[in-house]
């Protein structure tokens, strides 16, 4: 199994990296939110991953500002985000640029955005020309902003080849089924990824009509770690081991056997991020 996004900085090191010595485990790309997160994976890749990555744990890294933390992108921000992100793809440790997007829930318990819309803009557009000068794939956190989104993703792909080329991989999908297909027919090398959330039963029919309608070969399996841990382990925090309970919902409304999702996913993660 792969799990194709999760943030290690949140979870107990011992017990993040104890996962990976299971005999199912793939892999995993752990993701960097802001420029404190973006430390912490720069040292787990100079420890764990590289060239020797296929003997310790196939780990490897995104850089990226979270839209909740759009507040902190400037010019040092971004100069110190690119210079990560041209060291460690070098060293084939980086796969890609992100998270970065757009998040217009606001948190219950507050009565704004994290980050004022104008400035998950900015900084979203300026993430998105990034990965295209450095022709790195993008992972993208979108949260009811499907209008904005598609519309930043679509101007600064501005051409067919761009749009034909470009891989994004949609994180944490909760969305609707319209902006996903729109998303698919219009950039063709996309993907979407889903978690534990997709097993609680108070969203259960909308994932189910998500997940039926999406192709497997376009979905990559998340436990976006420590956050959404999968029904039975609700509430506990999430880790590699519980990916195997969101391939089996994916697999019962696919009408699949669980192996089935495993190995195309697997596949999906290679085609997405070259890993």
């Amino acid at each position: 199994m792969f799990v194709s996004n999760c943030k290690t900085k949140r979870i107990d090191n011992k017990s993040a990296i104890k996962q990976k010595k299971k005999g199912n485990f793939g892999g995993c790309i752990t993701i960097s939110c802001d420029t404190k997160q973006s430390e912490y994976v720069s040292c787990l890749l100079d420890k764990y991953g590289g060239e020797e990555a296929q003997t310790k744990g196939n780990i490897y890294g995104a850089f990226g500002i979270h839209p909740h933390n759009a507040k902190e992108w400037n010019e040092k921000v971004a100069k110190n985000l690119e210079e990560k992100l041209k060291r460690y793809k070098e060293r084939k440790q980086c796969v890609a640029l992100g998270e970065c997007g757009l998040d217009y829930f606001v948190k219950p318990g507050l009565s704004q955005l994290l980050s004022p819309k104008h400035l998950q803009l900015q900084a979203f557009d300026a993430q998105l020309r990034m990965s295209l000068h450095l022709d790195l794939p993008v992972v993208v956190h979108t949260r009811q902003a499907e209008e904005d989104t598609f519309q930043i993703l679509c101007r600064v792909f501005d051409t067919p080849k761009k749009k034909s080329q470009q891989k994004i991989h949609v994180h944490c999908f909760t969305d609707s089924l319209a902006f996903a297909l729109k998303v698919l027919q219009t950039f063709p090398l996309s993907f979407f990824g889903f978690t534990g959330v997709i097993t609680f039963a108070s969203s259960s029919s909308h994932f189910r009509q998500l997940i039926h309608n999406i192709p497997l070969d376009r979905i990559l399996l998340e436990t976006d770690g420590p956050f959404m841990a999968p029904v039975p382990f609700r509430g506990n925090i999430s880790h590699s081991g519980y990916i195997c309970l969101i391939a089996e919902k994916i697999a019962v409304i696919k009408h699949v056997d669980t192996e089935t999702v495993l190995k195309q996913c697997r596949d999906n993660a290679k085609n997405m991020y070259g890993v």
